[in-house]
């Protein structure tokens, strides 16, 4: 999907910012002109990355780690090698 960039005088930006943001939110980039010239060039900023939640954290965590990413998992692994040690 290709899209034309758009234009819009400092005056529209003052006077009719709605509809500025609306075309941005939808992808256009918009060239702001005054007096015929372009002067700045807006558009959206690049999306970052979302928290992820605690179910995502615990299956990334488990999937790196040998520590199981239940509760109370680490200190049951940790009480198994102790009596591991212990024999």
């Amino acid at each position: 999907m290709m899209f034309h960039m758009k234009t819009a005088t400092v005056r529209d930006l003052r006077q009719h910012f709605p509809k500025i943001e609306r075309w941005l939110e939808e992808g256009e980039s918009v060239t702001i002109t005054k007096r015929d010239k372009p002067v700045a060039l807006l558009s959206l900023p690049p999306q970052t990355p979302k928290k992820p939640t605690k179910a995502q954290f615990r299956a990334r965590w488990s999937r790196n780690t040998r520590i199981p990413a239940k509760p109370g998992a680490f200190r049951q692994m940790l009480q198994d090698r102790h009596r591991d040690f212990e024999k």
